[in-house]
């Protein structure tokens, strides 16, 4: 099976960037820097400003991802697209948040706006409601993958004909230390692409990834372990 990548954009604590620029990704722990809403939507995207740091995170790197494949405007109802997302820590940040809201009086302070965001599935609506997306949407576990477990039901959705796009992203936003996570620290960012039954413009070959066995290759034949994979540079492939 063969699949295209129109696009794709990553988020860090050192930036943000495309898939065109080709530019080196380096996920560390440190806060991610996310856009400003008027670098990202042409229509404004309502409540951005006060989603919480997954949502605002996860609805950034789409953007981002889309207007890299030249597809940020809204899909056409009969142009399929879905997304899936893979995270490890998913919402847990915001789940202690909204937890310690709950703590006095009762949970008479409880912060409807918090709790408005404990799904991880929120960003994918946010995303879907936008850009007008219509094909399967969902998040999938991570365990360390990077992507990995959401490019691999990416690939099964537009194989059996449920959606002829995917985005597909890495998402992460987990908890500070001093929250009481005890363990390795997961890193903290945004890793997506646009992923693409059959081509929707003229792509270099090296924007080809084929598909079998459950293994993912590039146009050089080399095994694609994550979504990191598909940003790395010429050189170093």
């Amino acid at each position: 099976m063969e699949l295209w990548i129109s696009g794709g954009a990553w988020i860090t604590s050192e930036g943000y960037g495309t898939l065109s620029e080709e530019r080196e990704i380096n996920i560390g722990e440190g806060e991610p820097v996310i856009p400003e809403a008027k670098e990202l939507f042409d229509e404004p995207l309502q409540r951005y400003g006060r989603f919480d740091s997954f949502t605002r995170l996860g609805c950034a790197a789409t953007a981002l991802a889309l207007r890299d494949a030249d597809m940020a405007e809204k899909q056409r109802k009969d142009d399929t697209t879905g997304m899936i997302i893979s995270s490890d820590y998913e919402i847990l940040n915001t789940d202690i948040d909204y937890y310690e809201t709950t703590l006095d009086a009762e949970g008479a302070f409880s912060s409807p706006n918090l709790f408005s965001y404990t799904l991880p599935v929120i960003v994918l609506g946010e995303c879907a409601v936008y850009y007008g997306l219509t094909g399967p949407t969902f998040c999938v576990g991570d365990d360390a993958l990077y992507g990995l477990k959401a490019l691999e039901s990416a690939a099964a959705m537009i194989a059996a004909g449920k959606a002829q796009r995917m985005i597909v992203g890495w998402l992460e936003s987990p908890p500070e230390r001093s929250k009481g996570i005890e363990g390795e620290m997961r890193p903290s960012g945004a890793v997506f692409i646009v992923l693409d039954a059959i081509p929707a413009k003229i792509l270099f070959s090296k924007r080809k990834l084929s598909y079998g066995n459950n293994v993912f290759k590039n146009h050089k034949n080399q095994k694609i372990t994550s979504l990191m994979d598909v940003f790395a540079r010429e050189n170093e492939r």
